[in-house]
């Protein structure tokens, strides 16, 4: 489960779960294969979805934001938010993100 910074669960997100909205839109929301996506390591930037759990009737209902894997917890990751968010506030830059390989929705490819 997501904690902000402080280990707080009090969030106002969830992640999204990208193998799940891949499979429904397999044409339209791609994702790297799972190999990939099992496969990262510290250092890596990660895009996840964070689903807003109560969006404003006109705003959005989620951000997708970049992640920096920083650990390796048994099937999953820690990592640390590489953005600003603009409607969440449960989270800030540099908070701790743990997540699942099906939560990644894009790997960060600086053409190296």
């Amino acid at each position: 489960m997501p904690s902000n910074e402080h280990g707080s669960r009090d969030v106002d997100f969830v992640l999204g779960d990208g193998e799940a909205l891949n499979r429904e839109h397999p044409r339209t929301f791609e994702i790297p294969s799972r190999e990939e996506r099992e496969r990262l390591k510290p250092g890596d930037l990660v895009k996840l979805l964070f689903e807003i759990l109560r969006p404003e009737p006109e705003g959005p209902f989620a951000e997708r934001m970049w992640v920096e894997v920083t650990e390796i917890v048994g099937d999953g990751y820690v990592g640390s938010l590489d953005n600003d968010p603009q409607v969440i506030r449960s989270v800030r830059p540099g908070g701790r993100i743990e997540f699942l390989p099906h939560h990644v929705i894009a790997i960060w490819d600086d053409g190296v």
